[in-house]
């Protein structure tokens, strides 16, 4: 499969950006960023999850170290579209010890943060012992679905024990993520993004129903994502060049900060999305199999 070559990724800084209201979409040069190269990782993740290894009932997780970037990739567990559907998830505070830059009023997801807190410690100590072994300048984490979840909050995890001797700069790049927290978790997330701390990059496809999970009902009418979501504009997998862009919502002012909202012009569009797309393809990898069952 081909991907076009397009223009470079638009930058945000909140404080001089609140001139834009409308919302973004800016197409990617994929010869910048090798999204395809953290699809195999994610890939990885399910052959890892097969061996029965876990450091969790159901989920595992791996490191790599490539060209002295050290991959963490996590699995995480597989829903069914009724499970996806039915849940509504509480939401339970989310500390993190980080100066000036931890969070205040952040919620997350009280199934999974939970669950990350009884085998976080193992990541951790996998991260530590690569950084042992081999001389490091970039950490990655990157998961699918569920596992997406789990690697922001480790490399989070990681982000606070470290703090404030930040020597490497950290990336999560994730696939068909789901909501997990509220507009303040999202807007700490931006400001560190913002600050160059930690950059994510929330890869989806085309019209995949689970970004846009769990639904903003009455009592989750505060869910957000962060940036950047980097949207596959196609569902289609015959040999043609596909249009890859980041999409940013209007620039709103909450929280004594500019924070970016989700865009409605990317995988939020469709009025009938699907959860076929789920497992992929991404730049022509499935993360597993091909249709999630109901």
């Amino acid at each position: 499969m081909k991907y076009a070559s397009l223009i470079r990724e638009f930058q945000i800084e909140f404080q001089k950006r609140s001139e834009f209201t409308h919302g973004l979409k800016q197409l990617v040069d994929s010869n910048v960023f090798d999204f395809r190269l953290d699809a195999e990782y994610a890939k990885k993740s399910y052959q890892i999850k097969n061996l029965k290894n876990y450091i969790s009932p159901g989920i595992d997780a791996k490191i790599e170290v490539v060209k002295e970037e050290l991959f963490f990739y996590i699995s995480g567990e597989t829903l069914t579209q009724e499970e996806w559907l039915s849940r509504q998830p509480k939401l339970i505070d989310f500390t993190l010890k980080l100066g000036p830059l931890s969070p205040k009023g952040a919620l997350v997801d009280s199934d999974w943060y939970k669950k990350y807190q009884g085998f976080g410690f193992m990541i951790l100590s996998m991260i530590r012992d690569g950084l042992k072994k081999h001389t490091i300048k970039k950490i990655t984490a990157i998961g699918h679905s569920v596992g997406g979840v789990y690697a922001i909050f480790a490399l989070l995890d990681y982000l606070q024990t470290i703090a404030p001797n930040y020597k490497y700069p950290l990336r999560a790049v994730t696939f068909g993520l789901p909501r997990i927290g509220n507009r303040v978790f999202a807007a700490f997330l931006n400001r560190l993004h913002s600050a160059e701390l930690f950059h994510i990059y929330r890869i989806t496809l085309y019209d995949d129903y689970v970004p846009r999970l769990p639904e903003k009902s009455l009592d989750l009418k505060d869910l957000a994502h962060p940036l950047s979501e980097v949207w596959i504009s196609s569902d289609c997998t015959c040999d043609e060049e596909i249009e890859i862009f980041f999409c940013y919502g209007p620039s709103q002012f909450q929280f004594g900060e500019y924070f970016w909202a989700e865009s409605e012009f990317c995988v939020n569009q469709f009025k009938s999305p699907r959860f076929n797309l789920h497992n992929g393809p991404y730049f022509g990898i499935m993360m597993g199999p091909d249709v999630i069952s109901s």
